[in-house]
């Protein structure tokens, strides 16, 4: 898998691409893994990065997220074990909150073509399987078995002009 999130745009990109070519508008799902603290090394997709490559390209493309408090897109929040593989990952339980090797991003998009839809509801989120978000729980549970957050939204078809 891509964890660090350096395939997200050429992905992007190559799917908007097939669109232009087809003339059809977008609306797809995306797991980007984009990452919200930006890694000077360039070894990760920083969420701004990846939110500014949306704009470029035959198609501006946008995503169902409300706001720009990114801390408000997390759709991850996990952590390794000492029980599990690579050791020098785990973090203690009582810093998962705060260690840098906490998996807590905002990582997954609805994106969308500008010129065709607009969002009608922005995104909720959903890591209990009923149709809500708790903060600050780690997931996987064991009613909830995904690593990502549930992303809806309700997009509307733009108007002909």
């Amino acid at each position: 898998g891509d964890t660090a999130g350096l395939a997200s745009t050429p992905v992007v990109g190559a799917v908007r691409k097939q669109a232009a070519d087809a003339g059809v508008p977008l609306i797809f799902g995306l797991d980007a893994n984009t990452h919200a603290r930006e890694d000077p090394k360039g070894a990760t997709k920083h969420i701004g990065a990846f939110l500014a490559d949306l704009q470029e390209g035959p198609e501006v493309l946008a995503h169902c997220w409300e706001g720009t408090d990114t801390k408000e897109w997390h759709t991850t929040f996990n952590a390794r074990t000492y029980l599990q593989p690579q050791l020098n990952k785990a973090v203690r339980y009582d810093e998962r909150h705060t260690s840098k090797l906490t998996d807590c991003n905002p990582k997954d998009f609805i994106l969308f073509s500008t010129s065709a839809f607009e969002v009608a509801k922005p995104v909720v989120r959903d890591n209990t399987g009923q149709v809500r978000f708790v903060e600050g729980i780690d997931f996987p549970t064991l009613t909830f078995p995904s690593d990502h957050a549930i992303v809806s939204s309700a997009l509307r078809v733009r108007s002909a002009l």
